[in-house]
């Protein structure tokens, strides 16, 4: 997961996009709530902006940070635009959150995240036989703080959410890998509220399904290889060999493109280099 700077998106097309949505909002207002759900469902219009969300990541989930792999792309909704079920693996609220949804968020570009299939729906990994995916699941540090009526996307903050936003930068960074590319928490104390973000965030993004694990763990492989290259090319270079120049200039370039924010995986990459940084010419990369 990398931060997105949603500020980033903002252009004369989203501004004609969002006067859109808020004349669909002024009427959703007026519906019936039993109506809201088919309403939505007939006047969503965030495929009009998926384009530009997919721009922001050059084309990656904004979960898991893939192109690849993870099935179809859609436009989630961070806060559900429906019913919010209560999510079973959530211990410290037993409590159903009796929520219809966040509507008044339905048509809000800024509550819409590029995702992949494996993050942004339910479904169960053949693997590993278990369930991940975010789908209709929302759930936050207390229900008491829940809010339940309509209010400006920016007063939700006080909610607390268990699942970590890619748009949130301090989010981002409570995220970490092993070199096996499992998705692990930065933070070790597991009664902290860090911590329980990122573990229950890694099962409801579904983030250590086998197939982005395989893949991350290639990547990781890669990266030991060249490193182990580049630290041969950097001796021989310093003893006197020329030529040994190019091949360290050239594994530099690649560990680069490796890092670079439109790679896939890119943040993991960057994490298992800086494992290498007591190596100066690494250290010049990350």
């Amino acid at each position: 997961m990398r931060f997105i700077d949603l500020d980033e998106l903002w252009d004369g097309n989203v501004e004609a996009f969002e006067n859109e949505s808020d004349g669909l909002l002024a009427e959703l207002r007026n519906k019936p709530a039993n109506e809201r759900g088919g309403f939505i469902t007939d006047k969503g219009n965030w495929s009009d902006i998926k384009d530009a969300l997919a721009e922001l990541s050059n084309g990656k989930c904004w979960y898991s940070e893939c192109t690849s792999l993870g099935g179809d792309r859609d436009v989630d909704h961070f806060r559900p635009k429906g019913k919010i079920r209560r999510y079973p693996s959530w211990p410290e609220t037993a409590q159903d959150p009796g929520h219809e949804g966040y509507w008044w968020l339905a048509f809000n570009w800024k509550n819409f995240r590029f995702s992949c299939r494996f993050c942004n729906s339910r479904r169960t990994n053949p693997d590993t036989d278990l369930s991940g995916g975010k789908w209709d699941f929302f759930p936050v540090r207390d229900e008491v703080g829940r809010v339940h009526s309509e209010c400006d996307i920016d007063e939700l903050e006080d909610e607390e959410p268990l699942l970590l936003d890619p748009t949130d930068a301090y989010d981002v960074d409570l995220l970490t890998f092993d070199q096996l590319g499992v998705s692990r928490p930065r933070v070790l104390n597991k009664s902290s509220w860090d911590y329980k973000r990122a573990h229950f965030s890694i099962d409801l993004l579904n983030l250590n399904h086998s197939d982005f694990v395989k893949a991350r763990a290639k990547l990781g492989r890669k990266i030991k290889r060249l490193v182990r290259q580049g630290v041969s090319a950097h001796r021989e270079y310093r003893e006197g060999d020329v030529r040994a120049k190019k091949r360290l200039r050239e594994i530099k370039a690649e560990l680069r493109r490796m890092i670079d924010r439109d790679s896939d995986f890119s943040r993991f990459s960057e994490l298992v280099l800086r494992g290498y940084r007591d190596h100066d010419w690494v250290n010049e990369i990350v």
